[in-house]
């Protein structure tokens, strides 16, 4: 056997993931957070959630990770959500969580926090979702509400 199976049958390989080179030459914007100067260059990302086996085969929740890259698939960040065990087999999608956005190096940029919001029955809605926006982490720099 050769090893794992990363693709449907059919489908092309995915591309290696590649990491890249802190940006020497930014200019950042004024009262930008530190570390975030490459962001205000970029004109799309692309966040793929790394595909974790036991998850897949027994449906057992882990914490998920994300690679954050350019739109030539280079990685810039990587997050990783920060939530216990027990809530994230019995919360679901309603579950609070923390996720922490670093960059190559390791240091952390940006982190979001979602607090638990009652979902009510599976008929009804009754709150919805709300996340802060921190960077550096601790001071709120933003939210995202649904709507």
């Amino acid at each position: 056997m050769s090893g794992v199976v990363i693709a449907q049958p059919g489908q092309n390989k995915p591309a290696e993931m590649v990491m890249m080179q802190a940006p020497v030459n930014v200019t950042v914007p004024a009262g930008l957070p530190p570390g975030l100067a490459y962001l205000a260059s970029l004109d799309e990302i692309r966040i793929h959630q790394q595909l974790q086996l036991l998850e897949v085969i027994v449906g057992w929740e882990r914490n998920n990770r994300y690679f954050i890259c350019n739109n030539q698939e280079q990685q810039f960040m990587a997050a990783k959500e920060d939530t216990d065990c027990l809530t994230r087999q019995f919360c679901g999608t309603a579950r609070p969580f923390v996720i922490n956005i670093t960059d190559t190096q390791g240091m952390q940029l940006i982190q979001l926090h979602r607090p638990f919001r009652c979902q009510g029955s599976c008929l009804w809605c009754c709150c919805l979702q709300e996340m802060d926006i921190q960077s550096p982490p601790g001071i709120s720099i933003g939210q995202v509400k649904e709507v």
